[in-house]
């Protein structure tokens, strides 16, 4: 694996700095959250007897599998043994993409406004519905398009039109006042070249040409900048999705570099994006270009692990320096077994070594929590786990969504996969800073801002040519130990009320204060806008309501107005029906009046005739 320690220069700024001024207040590292998706029969599974109900979900919590033994385990007992397991949530096939967002992303999501990082990695065999899950289709968008849209939710109108900062790597961010941000116009242009209007293309190259006319680059409330950057790692390397189609064959791997406070992958493209349509426009070219072949278990199988970052910059006023959160969201490629040969026994070998090398780290920081002796974690046998440092050493959330294939000829892997999730699940990652703590940080940060007279001596203490200068690194040195390096909650108030580190100290405390406030403040508007959000549903939801009411009563009066109309006509009808019927009556008397009048006269002709 190639991998470089890097130094920081002056214009990048250190997130994991925010990251060490608020450690002091140290909360139980939380577990792992681990997710079961088991799901439905497709296609002819049903046909194959694929349904023998080897899966049980006791309750939302826990799974058992019944494992028969094959005729080859050479063991007496030969019943079938059931095995359970415990997970945070399993979810079996009725689960739909909304609720599964809910109960996994949504939280998380909405976190990364506070500065929270998150990684999200699917797990499962081919052809277990990874991909289904994270992407979905047109009609049941997956997580991550519900990612985008709950996050674009929450920005709002508040997105940075200025693109007043970039990432630079993944971990730290650059100011774009010089106007570098011809890779990310270049990217632009050829992933919206078919837009019709040809507004998106231009939009960032206009950004960049007025930031030399800024006047005035405050911010007067919140705002945000969104990035998106995708990668594949196909046979340890990587690869850009996002580079040109023409450059597709050609492209060559990025390196990694990493050190104790930043990972960096050289040359990977990071893009701007301003709405959820333009990220999804890019996250589909991206996805285009995924490599993926024929198996035994699908017809387009990926056979590259696809890891898509989702980059929130903030800025605020009352921040010195803009806060800088991810949410990973990691495809890994299906486990299968090895078979076929040449380039597709490669790629099998390759993914199986790294999720191999994943499941190990997780083991091992398992194994850690129980032991005095701490084993190394086996970060640096894959790239995969490389990228994925800082989430094994707490310095961010991690999520597991195991895909389970229900067919009873995968049942032995699927207890493997189970077994491995219910260890994961048990898995608590105990943050660990770097060994230069707070204090180095602080330094650090004083050395590339060019802070002080200090000057370090061959034996290491500080040396100054007068007295001035030895005050003054008093007070640094009174300062640094305001916190404690290894993080501890532990403060020491200076003593000396004229001294600076005095003042310093309560600036600090007041800044700390401020940035509080603006976090409360933020969450607050977070909730509020949730509440708004879900009060204009509930409002739609019920003009809905009575616009169908409003349908119904516009019908059954029409119904109305044709049974009056019919009721009329047979009133009509029956009148005169009635009066047909009188004259009946009239005549059939007047006849027999008639009848007997001439009655009357036969018999009296017939008397004067005798």
């Amino acid at each position: 694996m190639d991998t470089t320690d890097v130094g920081m220069t002056s214009t990048i700024i250190d997130t994991t700095t925010t990251a060490a001024a608020t450690a002091v207040k140290r909360r139980e590292p939380p577990p792992l959250n681990v997710y079961v998706r088991i799901r439905p029969f497709i296609g002819d599974e049903l046909e194959h007897s694929e349904n023998q109900k080897l899966l049980d979900i006791m309750d939302e919590q826990h799974i058992s599998v019944k494992v028969c033994p094959t005729t080859n385990n050479n063991i007496r007992n030969i019943q079938a043994s059931y095995n359970e397991y415990e997970v945070s949530r399993i979810f079996d096939h009725r689960c739909t993409q909304q609720e599964l967002f809910e109960q996994i992303l949504e939280q998380p999501t909405n976190e990364i406004f506070t500065g929270s990082n998150w990684l999200l990695c699917t797990l499962g065999l081919t052809n277990s519905g990874k991909t289904h899950t994270m992407f979905g289709t047109p009609q049941e968008p997956g997580l991550i398009p519900k990612c985008l849209q709950r996050i674009f939710l929450n920005v709002g109108k508040n997105i940075d039109d200025k693109v007043l900062f970039k990432p630079d790597g993944l971990e730290n961010l650059m100011p774009t006042s010089n106007g570098n941000l011809d890779i990310e116009i270049n990217a632009r242009n050829y992933i919206f070249k078919d837009d019709k209007n040809n507004n998106r293309r231009i939009r960032l190259p206009n950004i960049a040409q007025e930031q030399n006319s800024f006047e005035d680059l405050s911010i007067e409330d919140e705002y945000y900048s969104v990035w998106i950057s995708f990668f594949e790692l196909y046979n340890e390397n990587i690869l850009d999705l996002l580079v040109q189609p023409k450059d597709m064959k050609t492209r060559k791997n990025l390196r990694l570099m990493q050190n104790d406070h930043s990972t960096i992958i050289k040359n990977l493209i990071q893009i701007p994006v301003f709405d959820i349509k333009e990220a999804e426009d890019i996250i589909k070219f991206g996805y285009a270009n995924r490599a993926t072949s024929k198996t035994n278990l699908n017809e387009a199988s990926s056979r590259s692990h696809a890891v898509l970052c989702i980059t929130l910059i903030t800025i605020n006023e009352f921040h010195e320096d803009p806060i800088m959160s991810h949410m990973y969201v990691c495809d890994l490629a299906g486990n299968e077994p090895s078979t076929g040969t040449g380039k597709q026994l490669a790629e099998t070998c390759n993914i199986n070594t790294s999720l191999m090398t994943f499941k190990d780290c997780i083991r091992t920081l398992n194994e850690n929590q129980t032991t005095k002796k701490q084993m190394l974690v086996p970060y640096r046998n894959s790239i995969l786990t490389s990228i994925f440092r800082p989430f094994f050493v707490g310095r961010g959330r991690t999520i597991i969504c195991c895909n389970v294939n229900p067919c009873a000829t995968f049942v032995t892997q699927t207890n493997d996969l189970l077994k491995f999730c219910a260890l994961a699940q048990k898995t608590i990652i105990v943050p660990n800073e770097p060994k230069s703590g707070a204090g180095g940080l602080i330094r650090q940060q004083r050395k590339s801002k060019q802070k002080g007279p200090k000057r370090l001596a061959k034996d290491g203490p500080l040396k100054t040519k007068n007295k001035k200068d030895k005050i003054a690194i008093d007070d640094d040195i009174e300062e640094l130990g305001i916190q404690s390096v290894d993080g501890s909650s532990s403060f020491t108030i200076p003593s000396n009320i004229k001294s600076m580190s005095y003042w310093k100290f309560c600036t600090k405390k007041a800044l700390d204060l401020l940035q509080k406030q603006a976090s409360n403040r933020r969450l607050l508007m977070i909730q509020i806008h949730q509440e708004r959000v879900q009060t204009v549903e509930y409002l739609l939801h019920q003009r809905d309501v009575i616009d169908a009411f409003t349908d119904e009563k516009q019908t059954l009066s029409e119904k109305c107005e044709t049974l009056l109309t019919n009721l009329r006509q047979e009133e009509d009808n029956h009148l005169r029906t009635q009066q047909l019927y009188n004259d009946l009556i009239i005549s059939e008397k007047q006849y027999r009046q008639k009848l007997l009048k001439l009655e009357k006269e036969f018999k009296e002709k017939n008397l004067h005739s005798r």
